[in-house]
């Protein structure tokens, strides 16, 4: 039972990210001049900022962890 779900939910997370594309927003020299414009205290706003926005990506909700029982 707990592996048919380890898959399902495997297979759930690779549809939700072909839909979102596997190509990044920006490309890096697109990335590279944006931060070239901005002052330190910008680039490190900046970066904290992208590690937090990608910081939950794989990770299950409180409520998702809370469903599965993965043996």
């Amino acid at each position: 039972m707990a592996k048919e779900k380890f898959i399902k939910d495997l297979e759930e997370a690779l549809k939700r990210a072909e839909e979102r594309g596997f190509e990044p927003e920006e490309t890096q020299e697109e990335r590279n001049a944006r931060f070239d414009k901005m002052t330190p205290k910008e680039k490190a706003e900046a970066i904290i900022a992208e590690i937090f926005e990608f910081s939950g990506e794989g990770f299950l909700t409180e409520e998702e962890e809370k469903e599965c029982t993965y043996e």
